[in-house]
């Protein structure tokens, strides 16, 4: 049996995501319409909305091949990434794949490739920031290594809005337009609340107060956005795909689940 092997190169990158921490506790008098003076205790999350930046440093693989090298499979990245940043581990920038290549027989004598083409997922908010873009698979492309024989691409369309400049919007990492599930929701009146916590009472005894005004109700139609929606095949064929949000009641919940798959 002839062994397998396989080879990798390493890339580092730095990944931004959003949260908010509560360490703080205060006293404050509770409002006098329920007697006031009384000290009510509660987390204070002014303030303490953090970006995370996760560092990492990975490996991507690069080669694999038979021990007869008479078939290997080779994986191409050179194009940067426009959505990650290059934190410098060891110089090599995140990059894309751009295609796959797959050899068979002494000298290669056949060889076929597949090309990837990408887009970007972009919020207009953000467009000077990495984490306003988001990459988006457009298309998946098999031809011969010599470009003699050429198969039309498969086609990838997602779920969203059109931005001006006619890419798909997705909102940025660290949008505040989320529900409590962590799904973009679109809710505006989020963007500028220094902690997004919901409408709710602050209870102690007989004493309460009012705090928190995010919007964290999921709606189905933006939870969809950045969902692949259809493919369209070489032969001109289509599926197309539909999904839903959960539902319980009538009342929409965060996540979705495939609902149904047509094509021709």
């Amino acid at each position: 049996m002839c062994p397998v092997t396989y080879s990798n190169e390493s890339y580092s990158y730095k990944y931004l995501s959003s949260a908010s921490f509560y360490s703080e506790t205060i006293t404050v008098s509770a409002p006098s319409y329920n007697g006031g003076g009384q000290g009510l205790e509660y987390s204070n999350p002014l303030n303490r909305h953090y970006w995370l930046a996760p560092l990492g440093e990975s490996k991507r693989i690069s080669k694999i091949k038979n021990g007869s090298n008479t078939c290997e499979v080779l994986f191409t990245a050179t194009s940067d990434r426009q959505d990650l940043d290059d934190y410098n581990f060891n110089g090599i920038k995140p990059k894309l794949l751009n295609f796959i290549e797959v050899k068979y027989g002494n000298g290669a004598s056949y060889c076929k490739r597949f090309n990837f083409a990408y887009k970007y997922f972009t919020d207009p908010s953000e467009t000077s920031n990495t984490y306003g873009k988001r990459l988006q698979l457009d298309s998946l492309q098999e031809r011969s290594c010599d470009d003699s024989q050429v198969i039309p691409a498969h086609k990838f369309d997602y779920e969203g809005i059109t931005n001006p400049d006619g890419t798909t919007f997705l909102p940025n990492l660290l949008s505040k337009r989320i529900d409590h599930w962590g799904f973009y929701n679109g809710a505006t009146g989020n963007d500028n609340l220094q902690a997004l916590i919901p409408p709710t009472t602050i209870v102690n005894g007989s004493s309460s107060m009012p705090y928190g005004q995010a919007d964290r109700e999921s709606s189905e139609t933006p939870m969809k956005y950045g969902v692949l929606k259809k493919i369209t095949y070489p032969t001109k064929g289509h599926t197309e795909f539909e999904f839903e949000a959960n539902t319980i009641e009538g009342n929409v919940y965060g996540s979705l689940r495939w609902s149904k798959k047509t094509g021709q």
